[in-house]
């Protein structure tokens, strides 16, 4: 009995001893994971800038994404909360955590590795309580904790950008009338980098024009190419409309026209449009294998039938290179170029 009344005492005072070691443990932590993701440092922040990606990647502390509810500053999960903070153009984002077992910072930062590759440092900092001081002594620490949450989150990150941004295909439909039509425009130049954004800033504009002066519309919004080099484009973005130019009065930032129907190489490109310099090769290489010669002085021309921000995978673009048909006698028949498609998963 006396035996047992020692091993009971003992044992009270391991478990006091263990008590007051955990107790004068620190309150705080602080941690850092580090994460290579395959897309651009610019993608990566955007990406993840926007809190409704979060669902489909991030791995809350309770480990249960079902239950994630994004808006566009909190992030929810069960009774708890990250909150946007701050941003600092596309370096990082700062976030204030209120989870049950701590309140504390979260910072994400981004840094470039070259064009196509970043890198991710999550930051994750605050103060526990003893609930959670008790559980990180047993696993080794609030680094042990967290550490694979993070690691598996961020490479959420580089799965969810491969397959929404990198995946595309290219249709070449073949050779056929492209039809014509009048439009409105604004003429532009840009360096190749910013040319999706001021295209559609310039569409924008043009909208707004027609919706002030209740023109309609007839067909997706297109690009008509001055010209086109490695660095940089010259180009009208344009809106089809069915009603009568001669009737349009338009400002000095705009203009009108039209086109004859023509003959071109029609070609599809579903995915991001970094992937477009690889449709117009396809198409160059299709057209100098065939009886049609490239026709410099046409119209080239890129149709935007479907954009997604969010899903740029998702998006369906028609390229159109004006052609010539010569006329040879005795030429081995060359000219009916069958719809094709290349297939790729990675940029």
């Amino acid at each position: 009995m006396k035996i047992a009344k020692y091993i009971f005492f003992l044992l009270v005072l391991l478990a006091f001893a263990l008590f007051v070691f955990i107790s004068t443990q620190p309150n705080s932590f602080s941690i850092s994971e580090t994460k290579t993701i395959n897309a651009s440092k610019e993608l990566v922040f955007d990406y993840t800038n926007d809190l409704n990606t979060w669902k489909s990647w991030w791995i809350p502390f309770n480990e249960n994404r079902a239950n994630i509810k994004p808006d566009s500053t909190i992030v929810e999960y069960d009774a708890n909360l990250i909150e946007k903070q701050a941003v600092f153009a596309k370096d990082s984002i700062q976030f204030a955590v209120f989870d049950n077992n701590f309140t504390g910072n979260s910072t994400l930062v981004f840094n470039a590795l070259d064009s196509k590759k970043s890198e991710i440092t999550w930051k994750v900092s605050g103060d526990i309580s003893f609930k959670m001081k008790f559980i990180s002594f047993f696993k080794g620490g609030m680094q042990n904790i967290l550490d694979d949450i993070l690691q598996q989150s961020m490479e959420n990150i580089n799965t969810e950008l491969q397959s929404k941004f990198d995946t595309f295909s290219i249709v070449l439909n073949g050779f056929e009338e492209k039809n014509g039509c009048q439009y409105i425009a604004i003429q532009d130049s840009t360096s190749v980098d910013n040319f999706d954004q001021k295209r559609k800033e310039l569409f924008k504009k043009l909208g707004q024009f027609i919706t002030n002066n209740n023109l309609t519309t007839n067909g997706d919004p297109f690009v008509i190419f001055k010209s086109r080099s490695k660095e940089s484009y010259k180009y009208l973005s344009c809106i089809p409309v069915t009603t009568v130019l001669d009737s349009i009065a338009v400002d000095s930032t705009m203009t009108k026209g039209k086109f004859d129907s023509y003959l071109a190489l029609k070609m599809t490109l579903k995915g991001s449009y970094s992937n477009r310099n690889n449709t117009w090769k396809e198409g160059t290489k299709a057209i100098s294998n065939s009886n049609y010669k490239e026709n410099k002085e046409g119209l080239y021309i890129e149709v935007y039938k479907k954009e997604s921000k969010q899903v740029p995978a998702n998006n369906v673009t028609e390229i159109y290179i004006p052609v010539r048909k010569p006329i040879i006698a005795n030429e081995p028949e060359k000219d009916s170029l069958q719809p094709t498609e290349t297939t790729k998963d990675s940029i």
